[in-house]
């Protein structure tokens, strides 16, 4: 009966003596890989995806560690492209793969987000109709 005693507990002193680093460091913060610059890399309705068209491969999404975005959006007008120049905001993580988004201290919407990767993808809803947007992080 010792003996099985004397077995029991030197396997509890073992394995509790063989814990990995991993488990004893806190866990990271989940959500740090959306910290970071984004570029736009596609497009997604009902329709089908679309690719950037040359005017709109410098649209971009920046999520800062001080809870503020700012993104740029270019459009074709005529022969020209027109940068919409940086516009800012507050974001915050509103639920489980869902950002709120605040424009100009008044419009708030709630954006689907899942990131695989390097790639971001929005899931957007304007009352319209869902879309996706995509993007690639910067390295």
């Amino acid at each position: 009966m010792k003996l099985i005693l004397r077995y029991f507990l030197a396997c509890c002193i073992l394995f509790m003596s063989c814990s990995t680093d991993a488990e004893n460091q806190e866990d990271p913060d989940p959500n740090a890989s959306l910290i970071g610059t984004w570029y736009f890399i596609a497009y997604i309705d009902d329709e089908g995806q679309q690719d950037p068209n040359g005017c709109d491969n410098n649209d971009f999404i920046r999520f800062n560690e001080d809870d503020t975005f700012d993104f740029a959006y270019h459009y074709i007008e005529g022969d020209e492209c027109v940068d919409t120049g940086d516009q800012t905001g507050q974001w915050s993580y509103a639920r489980d793969g869902v950002l709120e988004l605040v424009y100009n201290e008044e419009e708030t919407r709630e954006v689907g987000y899942v990131i695989e990767e390097n790639i971001l993808t929005l899931t957007i809803d304007e009352g319209l109709g869902e879309y996706q947007e995509k993007y690639e992080k910067e390295e």
